[in-house]
């Protein structure tokens, strides 16, 4: 579940595994996943992974605000549908250099948005997965460009590497 990022990946045809559904929707931030959870939880996943974040920095969400509603999704899972694991994943690095998504470019927001998560992780005592730190130039705050050819996208390199971090929660 996320925005444009999960929406870009064929995950069911990744993992080959047909009862994988992709919920991510371009340009979603985290009110939009909160409201339409319903249509999710309803059907008692297994499992939820959660990317959601970007474009709330992008559009000048506080974080507070961001944290507020990542905390809503995460009780309202809990609470639907209590056997459901649930999965947050750290907000992607951006790069720059592309001179796109120039909105999205905001490293510190990223960081301070990734504690919350953890924070969050914490608390409700869900899963958190670091995907930043894979994501990453070495020694930078930005998207490796062999995973992205527009500096917020991925491309298929970036997904196999998405792929090899969540299959441990698989």
């Amino acid at each position: 579940m996320g925005n444009s990022i999960t929406n870009g990946c064929e995950w069911a045809e990744l993992f080959g595994k047909k009862n994988i559904k992709n919920r991510g929707i371009s340009g979603d931030i985290s009110q939009g996943a909160y409201e339409r959870l319903d249509n999710i939880v309803n059907g008692k996943p297994k499992k939820i992974f959660l990317l959601i974040g970007v474009n709330d920095i992008a559009r000048k969400i506080p974080t507070v605000i961001t944290s507020q509603n990542i905390e809503k999704i995460v009780m309202k899972i809990q609470q639907v549908s209590p056997k459901t694991k649930i999965y947050l994943q750290s907000v992607l690095p951006v790069n720059a250099d592309f001179k796109m998504f120039e909105n999205h470019q905001q490293p510190e927001k990223i960081h301070e948005l990734n504690a919350e998560i953890q924070r969050i992780c914490q608390k409700y005592k869900v899963t958190y997965v670091d995907l930043y730190s894979h994501f990453i130039l070495p020694n930078t705050d930005k998207l490796n460009p062999e995973y992205t050819n527009d500096g917020l996208h991925l491309m298929a390199e970036g997904y196999l590497l998405w792929k090899k971090i969540i299959m441990p929660y698989l």
